[in-house]
């Protein structure tokens, strides 16, 4: 398909209950159904066995081959959803005197609720149950070429694309292309969603609401523009597209998105799982999880995944070639992203694996997810994907925007303006209760995922410029990228960012493991207001790799590279940023059992940041694991060679971080009767903990932060022979304040390689042979990082001043509590309070800032000016830096 291939080029230019809370379900009454408004409502009752089985509610399901190998300019599927989709493309050729306007004035509103309740009264085998949710399984989409690819459930969406092409212009001509969008997703009265599943006996169940889910081989090998599946949530997608040649003219090009996304979600989302014992069941609510080898091979500008968030995506690309007179080229992105609207934005997950009339309650691979993002385990997604943009994203508001531009040969009078205004709000409280009991218990490799990122598998060789996993998080990231060459005139070059982000996040995780007899659990994983990765996520090539969980995170980045410039009048990159969470994090993990209760290979992950074999050979500007943090990133990169008459290139990162955070961490390992043993089990709390990851890692910073103020900022400017040039300034203003408290409490009979980290630091064989400007691992630390390295080449004339400034201010509170009493036997054992522990690890890296932060405020400054050949130079280079830790 011709449109295909130009997008190839484009691209790659709260408790645990005892019994289950429910023995039956019944309809809603019709007081019930009063207070209801245009809401989809399904009962459904299987008396006997059933097999193969779909029930959908306001949902989008495709199976099979549906879609497959189709090519078109949009395809559409939605269920329950308010959607504007909008194309309007141009092309002018050997014109004259011509004004052309496009605009996209879009508006969405969905205030559409759902209810499910299915009753499996004997065994339920290849069920799925959607309730406002989208299900993609099979080989559904794969092959599929289109500008857009949306599926929408429960959803208010709007996408807007212009496209336009210019060759040949002359005299005056005027080009406007604009994507006005608002996009409003539930109602501001409190509501009530849920999903209600009782069964006997299951084998390979999904139940979803509020979800995405996309198993087997769906939308693998897709190609397209826009590639994007949302649940109950508000999305804009906005893209300008712009290509410019042979022009002899005043020209006046203009591209620009004004988005705003209000997700209310003002409800009582609750999810209700009973079952005696299962295999392969998926229990998923808010969340997005990506199975077997789903979105494998996509080429695409933006890739989308959404769930219960507020989501914004902006993007321009111009491009102007041979072009004389005076050009004028403004691309800017403002974008709002608003998610929950207090505490009353409540998700709930209530799982219950109980059979106590039975000899044994047995779970085999059971994924119950709450707010959550999930590569699940044996699976390839999303790997070998590229995009400019992927995304996936569950419970958050999160804003992604991005300009591209390029200009060549161009003459007279030129001017490249870039902006980026974002803000980000999410409120959340996430609760999520798995009860596991029975007579006997034997549970292998469940996953158990509150408020959290699990990596699993996928991601591996991801080629584009930003990779985000965001869920319960307020997150933006900007990213402007500018290229010049052969320009004669006055020109100007601005690129500018400015980020908000808050976040407050309540996450509680209950998970028991109890029995009355003796139990096994094996392979548990636990992740509250956590980021975890066991695989995937390897060999990665991007400008930005962020995974959030329960953070208020900015991410801006600046590259520009100019080329063979005359009468260049000004060149500035700035980013201001400001970053607030408020977050509280609460766990508690029992395995108790009256006889004897084993447990091997459980991960216990509250409020932290857990890397085992993974993230390596990565080659990324920006990497960034973060856990109940505000976290600001600002990069800006300056090439210039060969130019004249420049009068001051200006690099300025202004960056503002506050956090609140608690965490609280109950482990109890106990056979009540018998004997208790925990071998290879991690409890993190507040904690980051790397096993063999990062390795071989390559890039300007890397950071794992968990309830930490972290501000990075990084200027960097290569100079040659800049004859004409007067100043070249480069400032970080930072402040970062943190506020955390942590309390860890672990009981043993016998314990085996265990490792407690509370408000710690553990590294094991990671980070060795990195290669980047900024290494940072913080945990309940304020912490401000920023460089400025200047490389000139040249003289220039008497009087050029090379100024560096750095003012900072950090100031960090802290309290932490750890206990842990063991009653028996313990055979390595390492317990960590507000401590940095590292086990072969940091061997043959090499950085400029190189820190373990644990309980600290600190400062890193680090101005760097390295001039080769040059002569009249004036050079200043300040720092003002104040630690404060409490």
């Amino acid at each position: 398909m011709k449109g295909r291939k130009w997008m190839v080029s484009a691209l790659l230019a709260a408790m645990t209950c005892s019994a289950p809370l429910y023995a039956e379900v019944n309809a809603l009454s019709d007081s019930d159904l009063g207070e209801i408004s245009a809401q989809g409502l399904q009962t459904v009752t299987n008396p006997t066995d059933i097999s193969d089985q779909q029930n959908n509610n306001d949902s989008v399901q495709l199976n099979g081959e549906t879609q497959s190998v189709s090519s078109s300019i949009e395809i559409v599927n939605s269920s329950a959803s308010a959607l504007n989709v909008h194309q309007n493309s141009a092309s002018a050729d050997n014109s004259s005197d011509i004004a052309l306007y496009q605009s996209n004035d879009q508006f969405a509103e969905n205030s559409t609720y759902s209810n499910q309740s299915i009753s499996n009264d004997a065994d339920a085998t290849d069920q799925n149950n959607n309730n406002r949710s989208v299900q993609i399984n099979s080989d559904a989409q794969s092959n599929t070429s289109a500008f857009i690819i949306s599926n929408a459930a429960g959803s208010a969406e709007n996408i807007g694309q212009n496209v336009l092409s210019a060759d040949n212009l002359e005299s005056v001509n005027t080009i406007t292309q604009e994507n006005i969008q608002h996009a409003f997703n539930g109602e501001m009265d409190f509501e009530v969603l849920t999903q209600n599943i009782y069964s006997s006996d299951t084998s390979n169940q999904n139940n979803n609401v509020s979800s995405v889910q996309l198993n087997e081989n769906a939308q693998i090998d897709v190609s397209g523009a826009v590639v994007t599946n949302s649940a109950n949530s508000a999305e804009n997608i906005g893209q300008n597209i712009v290509s410019v040649s042979g022009t002899d003219s005043f020209n006046t090009i203009a591209s620009s998105n004004e988005q705003s996304a209000t997700n209310y979600t003002r409800d009582y989302t609750e999810q209700n799982i009973g079952s005696f014992s299962s295999d392969y069941q998926k229990n998923n609510i808010n969340s997005v999880q990506l199975n077997d080898n789903a979105q494998n091979s996509v080429e695409a500008l933006v890739l989308s995944n959404s769930a219960a968030s507020a989501s914004n995506i902006a993007q321009n690309f111009g491009s102007s070639v041979a072009a004389s007179g005076f050009n004028d080229i403004t691309q800017s992105n403002t974008q709002n992203a608003y998610n929950g609207t207090g505490w009353e934005n409540w998700s709930f997950q209530n799982i219950n694996n109980n059979d106590l009339s039975s000899s044994t309650t047995s779970l085999f691979y059971q994924d119950n997810l709450n707010a959550a993002v999930q590569l699940n385990d044996y699976t390839t997604a999303q790997n070998d994907v590229k995009a400019f943009a992927l995304a996936n994203t569950a419970h958050s508001a999160s804003n992604i925007a991005q300009n591209v531009a390029g200009a060549e040969n161009v003459s007279d009078g030129n001017s490249f303006d870039q902006l980026n205004i974002q803000s980000a709000d999410n409120w959340g409280w996430n609760v999520q209760a798995i009860s596991n009991e029975g007579a006997a218990v034997a549970n292998s490799a469940q996953d158990n995922i509150n408020g959290s990122v699990e990596i699993l598998e996928g991601q591996n060789r991801f080629e584009g410029m930003a990779l985000a996993n965001t869920v319960m998080s307020a997150s933006n990231i900007a990213q402007n990228f500018a290229s010049g060459k052969n320009w004669d005139g006055v020109n100007i070059g601005m690129q500018e960012n400015s980020q908000d982000a808050s976040s407050a996040v309540y996450s509680e995780q209950y998970i028991g493991n109890n029995s009355l007899g003796s139990q096994d659990t094996w392979g548990q994983y636990n992740d509250n207001g956590s980021v975890q990765a066991t695989g995937g996520q390897n060999e990665i090539n991007a400008l930005s790799v962020s995974n959030a969980a329960g953070s208020a995170q900015n991410i801006a980045q600046n590259v520009a590279y100019y080329e063979s410039f005359s009468n260049v009048s000004s060149i500035e990159q700035l980013n201001r940023q400001s970053a607030l969470s408020d977050t509280y994090a609460y766990q508690d993990i029992s395995n108790v059992a009256q006889n004897n209760d084993n447990n091997g290979y459980q991960q216990n992950n509250n409020a932290a940041v857990q890397i085992l074999g993974t993230q390596n050979n990565e080659n990324v500007a920006s990497f960034a694991n973060s856990a109940m943090s505000a976290v600001n990133i600002g990069q800006n990169i300056l090439v210039i060679s060969d130019t004249q008459g420049t009068d001051n290139a200006d690099q300025l990162n202004i960056q503002d971080t506050t956090a609140y955070a608690y965490a609280e961490q109950i482990v109890t390992n106990d056979g009540v009767l018998g004997s208790s043993w925990a071998v290879s089990q991690n409890n993190n709390n507040g904690a980051v903990q790397l096993t063999n990851a990062q390795n071989d890692f390559d890039g300007f910073a890397l950071s794992n932060s968990v309830m930490s103020a972290v501000n990075i900022g990084q200027n960097i400017a290569d100079i040659n022979n800049p004859l004409g040039l007067s100043t070249l300034q480069q400032d970080n203003i930072q402040t970062a304040y943190n506020e955390a408290t942590f309390s860890q409490s672990v009981i043993n009979d016998f314990a085996v390689s265990q490792n407690n980290n509370n408000g710690g630091t553990q590294l094991n064989d990671s980070q060795n042979n990195v290669s980047s400007l900024v290494v940072l691992n913080s945990v309940g630390a304020a912490v401000s990082s920023d460089i400025s390295v200047s490389n000139v080449v040249g003289s220039v004339p008497l009087g050029t001043v090379l100024e560096q400034i750095t003012d900072v201010y950090t100031e960090n509170s802290l309290e932490s509590d750890q206990v842990i009493e063991n009653y028996v036997d313990i055979d390595g054992q390492n317990n960590n309070n507000s401590s940095v522990q590292l086990n072969d690890s940091q061997v043959a890296s090499t950085a400029i800032d190189l820190s373990n932060t644990a309980a600290a405020a600190h400062n890193y400054g680090n101005n760097i000016a390295n001039l080769t050949g040059a002569s009249g130079w004036t050079v200043n280079q300040i720092a003002s830096q104040t630690a404060i830790n409490r």
